[in-house]
């Protein structure tokens, strides 16, 4: 899309008089910073989503294709600094109670026997997420791709990718460093149920990569499977980080699982050694080019869609 018509698409939607603000007002942003924007009444945007506000936003430049790229690390420093800002804009903003609620963890059934209430009881921590959606499934019913029996598969918060899911046991294993040999059956039913998800997203969006294991060093509590497709195209794949824990040895294969409980009768890793691979210089896992920062990164992946 040229920039005329990306132009005049943005000005049918939130109308011209809302567009002439932005402009007048981005002639004196500051790098970083946010501003809100009030829409007018009469515009689409208004009228149809009941969209009052719009948050302007004036990022640093990480487009190696554009004059003036920022190093990564000078991007970093500012998208934390924008970050903040953006929050801190959003939270003047917002004034309605019931809206912030929904931020609001749920309170603990106090009906409930003390066996269910230690089961039902909700964790503050972030770390403990994915138990929530096992033990509140109401909750997020937008976030789940579908319930089985024995198993959750759930929408990546933060996908990696297009199609990033996640196959979580009912059973409640707090990580892979949990399993033993009675968890084989366990193992190898999701390796089933992650063939039918995949097969299931194929069908709708026609054929797919996919790679499918767990991390070495779990960030979050709850054994979990990784569903992911590998054109790993995401606003949400930021740092080198992010992208070797998806790339590299960091990603355990569900065969190696199968392997490691089968010799030792659990799961035995050196978890230096995983560290450091994290810490691996950035090249592609398709052609195997090496990339200086994310940006160009991200960049040189569109040359393989």
């Amino acid at each position: 899309m040229s920039c005329t018509k990306f132009s005049q698409k943005i000005q049918k939607i939130i109308g011209s008089d809302s567009l002439n603000k932005i402009k007048e007002q981005n002639k004196s942003a500051i790098l970083n910073t946010c501003y809100s924007i009030d829409i007018i009444k009469n515009s689409s945007l208004y009228v149809t989503n009941k969209v009052k506000k719009i948050i302007l936003i004036n990022a640093p430049n990480m487009n190696p294709e554009r004059p003036n790229q920022l190093s990564e690390d000078e991007a970093l420093k500012g998208l934390k600094q924008l970050y903040n800002n953006l929050f801190k804009e959003f939270e003047k903003n917002v004034k309605n109670n019931k809206f912030m609620n929904l931020f609001k963890i749920p309170k603990e059934n106090t009906n409930l026997n003390d066996n269910s209430k230690e089961k039902a009881s909700v964790k503050t921590s972030w770390s403990d997420g994915l138990l929530l959606y096992i033990r509140h499934p109401e909750h997020f019913k937008d976030s789940i791709y579908k319930i089985y029996d024995k198993f959750m598969v759930i929408y990546d918060k933060y996908p990696k990718a297009k199609y990033h899911l996640l196959i979580i046991p009912k059973e409640e294993i707090k990580s892979i460093y949990y399993l033993n040999k009675s968890h084989l059956p366990l193992i190898k039913d999701m390796i089933e149920l992650s063939k039918e998800v995949i097969n299931d997203l194929n069908k709708k969006n026609g054929e797919i990569e996919f790679q499918i294991g767990f991390h070495a060093i779990p960030s979050m509590n709850q054994v979990h499977m990784h569903v992911i497709s590998r054109d790993f195209i995401s606003p949400f794949l930021k740092t080198k980080k992010h992208w070797n824990t998806f790339t590299s040895e960091f990603f355990l294969k569900p065969s190696f699982i199968i392997e490691q409980l089968n010799n030792n009768g659990c799961i035995k890793l050196d978890r230096q050694y995983y560290e450091n691979i994290l810490k691996q210089p950035l090249k592609c896992c398709k052609c195997g080019q090496d990339l200086k920062n994310m940006p160009t990164l991200k960049a040189h992946l569109t040359t393989h869609i």
